[in-house]
């Protein structure tokens, strides 16, 4: 009985607390006028990269890439490939100093490989962000072998290129995106703080007294990781995608991605019905079901359900990047599929929907396809 009442003892001491040095993280965004026209919206996390690329072309023709790489913060190498591939590298480049970055870019459009030189800058119509980032692990108890909770995040705070009511709008919707909590700081490392540490707070109410040892250690181990990207930061116009990870048991972890695209002047929230009108919507459904069976080969006859969709019509989404060239669609697992398909990105062209653009202001800022 003694033997027990010590080791319950030792199970409820205090929680070791593993805070782990910061990261590189860094947001860039590159440009070039020569010899085409390119955009580099990149953030860096460590080692590793994610972001778009825009090209346009000698012809006029502009083309955007979704891409994911390494950096190496020794050598200052970047490379970038197709998100959604795992081989087709599609820039090389080294990062000098003084925001700039020079490599090879082998895009599909162009006929053969571009030496590029991109310079860091926000012209107007652009911002600036920070790159606010925490990574810290803490045990459950101060034994051997405890389980761990992880919590990681990566936070973006815009500069000071866009007015102060626009900035604080925009910064008060990124929040709820992390937390409901009417209480929230409005100082970003302030607000990471509570969040990091009502993350441990349940983590330990809820699986202290649970606790048993003669399960796996992962039984009760948990993680989440908060990430962002930039898909685009021009015009007036800012979109953001945050991926949310959470394990806390079980099968699988999850993520969610979250799209929110904003008005930099206003700083309010560009919406899909503001580009859209909203009584054509129906044929927008006709119009991502078509586009979801040719990128998966099918006929237009068949049945997307006897592919492993829960449904055969495809009806928008309203977590959407309103990028250069066009609307990218983003459903989650579980969505309009099973969670092993993973995400559901479908994209289309601003030329496939002139018919339905809603009759708004924004449409002329965020659609290219009108100028």
């Amino acid at each position: 009985m003694k033997r027990y009442l010590a080791l319950v003892i030792f199970w409820l001491s205090a929680s070791v607390s593993f805070a782990q040095g910061p990261a590189i993280s860094k947001y860039y965004h590159f440009v070039a006028e020569n010899p085409i026209k390119a955009t580099i919206d990149l953030v860096v996390q460590g080692t590793n990269a994610q972001g778009w690329i825009y090209i346009d072309d000698y012809k006029g023709f502009k083309q955007t890439y979704q891409v994911v790489g390494s950096f190496n913060n020794l050598t200052k190498d970047v490379s970038l490939k197709l998100s959604n591939e795992t081989k087709s590298i599609i820039f090389n480049g080294l990062l000098k100093s003084k925001g700039r970055v020079e490599g090879t870019f082998s895009g599909r459009v162009e006929a053969s490989s571009l030496q590029l030189a991109l310079e860091e800058d926000y012209p107007l119509g652009s911002v600036s962000i920070n790159t606010i980032s925490s990574n810290e692990s803490r045990s459950l108890f101060n034994m051997k072998n405890s389980p761990i909770a992880s919590f990681s995040i990566l936070y973006p705070e815009l500069g000071d290129e866009v007015n102060t009511q626009s900035k604080s709008m925009i910064a008060n919707c990124i929040r709820k995106i992390f937390s409901d909590s009417i209480n929230a700081s409005v100082n970003p490392k302030a607000f990471i703080q509570q969040i990091t540490a009502r993350y441990f707070q349940d983590y330990f109410d809820m699986n202290r007294e649970a606790y048993n040892p003669e399960f796996s250690t992962a039984t009760f181990s948990w993680e989440k990781k908060y990430g962002f990207e930039v898909g685009r930061n021009d015009g007036g116009v800012l979109c953001l995608g945050f991926s949310t990870y959470a394990f806390t048991g079980g099968a699988h972890g999850m993520q969610v991605n979250t799209v929110q695209n904003f008005d930099l002047v206003t700083g309010k929230s560009i919406e899909l019905q503001n580009i859209i009108d909203t009584a054509r919507f129906n044929q927008l459904t006709e119009i991502l079901t078509l586009k979801l069976k040719k990128d998966l080969n099918l006929k237009l006859e068949d049945s997307l359900q006897n592919h492993g969709y829960f449904t055969n019509s495809i009806t928008p989404t309203t977590n959407v990047w309103m990028l250069q060239d066009g609307l990218l669609f983003v459903y989650n697992p579980y969505e309009i599929a099973p969670y092993s398909f993973g995400r559901t990105q479908i994209f289309v062209g601003y030329d496939q929907v002139k018919h339905l653009l809603a009759e708004t202001a924004v449409v002329k800022k965020v659609c290219n396809c009108l100028e």
